[in-house]
């Protein structure tokens, strides 16, 4: 019998993306998705009443999955296929091409990857492009300035978990643990949640050294009570840092205000050995800096930089809308993957750069942005550009 070509699979399989075989994804609402790209699916799965793996083992999971290994391809997943079908690489194509059979569902148990957004959403920083779902002080600001549900912000929802549903939650991961060979922690600030240190404590030791973790933090603050990241690096397999900036110095701390730059550069050198990047979200107040802020990383920590996401809610803030003369010379900039971007990199801030502006949600930004001004500080003396 030929082997099976894994490979050769994934290449002609137009459909087929290991996720749904080895992702549990949840939102900052509580719904369980296919991952972060995904659109909702239909089914009423919330972290709220069904737990983890009763969702990853559902028969709505299962058809998905079937559909996906005989070709057909998943509603779910449209932002991908539309990125494919305007020539770019997407999430799916990008991220698992060269490296798939690592993502394949095989006869390992440890195959599950956990990515749930269900330990809580408070932030000590307020970036002035964040979902008010994710940050507790964020959600406090906007409704101070009244944007909550304006120009596309997302209203803030009901907690996704309660005591009760928590409780099942941490049961049945315990319970599944040895499926688990990768959790990634997601917040809020995932380092200053209660219920993430509750989770590290109560994995045992013997199972923990099986055990990857993965962070997206804001490194503003390592330390929580008696615990520390160095905690986590010293129980686990291996512990992946992906670090959260936008850009350095008086700019950064004015996107992700009220950040104390000197805190946070001291936190990189001491964790500098375990932080695998920065990564970097795309918008108005960063475009134009993309290879400046990354060589400054590069230069200072030794940090790579990952700029594979742009700001696509809300759309005020959205790189798109950019006056068009602005547009063709970034696109022109950021088009050739000679400038060390990966191809995905460059291509989705191309892709995002070549969608039609919208000159009222322009200056809908505009005004967003006078207004943070007045807490913030005068954003034209940093951006001089974007008036």
């Amino acid at each position: 019998m030929a082997k099976f070509d894994i490979k050769k699979f994934f290449n002609e399989n137009r459909s087929y993306c290991p996720l749904p075989f080895k992702e549990i994804y949840s939102g900052n609402d509580g719904a369980y998705k296919l991952c972060c790209e995904a659109d909702k699916s239909n089914h009423n799965y919330t972290t709220r009443e069904t737990t983890p793996f009763k969702f990853f083992d559902s028969p709505e999971m299962e058809a998905i999955r079937n559909k996906m290994m005989s070709g057909e391809k998943v509603k779910e997943c449209r932002f991908c296929y539309e990125l494919e079908d305007r020539g770019y690489p997407s999430y799916r194509t990008s991220r698992f091409a060269n490296s798939v059979a690592d993502f394949f569902p095989g006869d390992n148990e440890r195959n599950v990857r956990i990515k749930l957004k269900m330990l809580g959403s408070f932030c000590n920083l307020e970036c002035y492009m964040c979902y008010p779902n994710n940050s507790s002080g964020r959600r406090t600001q906007l409704k101070k300035m009244n944007f909550i549900g304006d120009f596309s912000f997302r209203k803030s929802t009901k907690a996704p978990t309660n005591y009760v549903s928590w409780n099942d939650i941490l049961t049945e991961l315990l319970a599944n643990i040895h499926r688990i060979e990768n959790i990634h922690m997601i917040g809020g600030e995932p380092l200053q949640l209660p219920k993430h240190w509750e989770l590290i404590d109560k994995i045992p030791v013997e199972q923990a050294k099986h055990i990857k973790v993965s962070y997206d933090t804001n490194a503003t603050e390592i330390r929580y009570k008696n615990h520390s990241i160095f905690d986590v690096l010293d129980k686990f397999k291996s512990t992946w840092l992906s670090v959260s900036a936008d850009h350095y110095g008086e700019r950064e701390a004015w996107i992700r205000y009220p950040k104390d730059i000197e805190s946070f550069e001291r936190n990189l050198v001491e964790m500098k050995d375990h932080v695998k990047q920065i990564h970097i979200t795309v918008s108005l107040l960063n475009i134009y800096d993309l290879f400046e802020i990354r060589e400054y990383y590069n230069k200072k920590f030794e940090i790579q930089c990952l700029m594979n996401n742009t700001v696509l809610d809300p759309l005020m803030l959205s790189i798109k809308n950019l006056p068009d003369k602005e547009k063709e010379k970034l696109i022109e900039k950021y088009k050739d993957a000679d400038y060390d971007f990966t191809e995905y990199e460059g291509n989705r801030i191309v892709a995002e750069l070549e969608k039609p502006r919208v000159e009222e949600e322009y200056q809908n930004g505009l005004k967003y942005m006078r207004e943070l001004s007045e807490i913030r500080g005068d954003y034209t003396k940093l951006w001089p550009k974007i008036v």
